[in-house]
């Protein structure tokens, strides 16, 4: 019976970032990304094409999270120098 794993995209991407903010683009490396998320190659391939296409979504994961969250203190009623802190 194949296992069952919930939010694998998203796993993929946190592990992902975590390796390369622990090494370099040069040194991430995709099989060791998938031995992580305990993931074949194969399926970390399914939904990730490349390093290239799998380090750009990491990328854009972390920005969209930082305009959320500037979206977010744009309603808040703080001093600029408090929702720049």
């Amino acid at each position: 019976m194949p296992k069952i794993i919930e939010n694998i995209k998203e796993t993929i991407l946190i592990k992902g970032k975590e390796m390369l903010l622990e090494g370099s683009y040069r040194d991430f490396n995709i099989r060791k990304l998938a031995k992580n998320c305990e993931l074949g190659i194969g399926t970390l391939y399914n939904y990730f094409e490349n390093k290239e296409v799998l380090v750009y979504n990491i990328f854009l994961s972390d920005w969209e999270s930082t305009m959320n969250l500037a979206d977010e203190m744009k309603e808040e009623k703080l001093p600029i120098r408090e929702k720049l802190y």
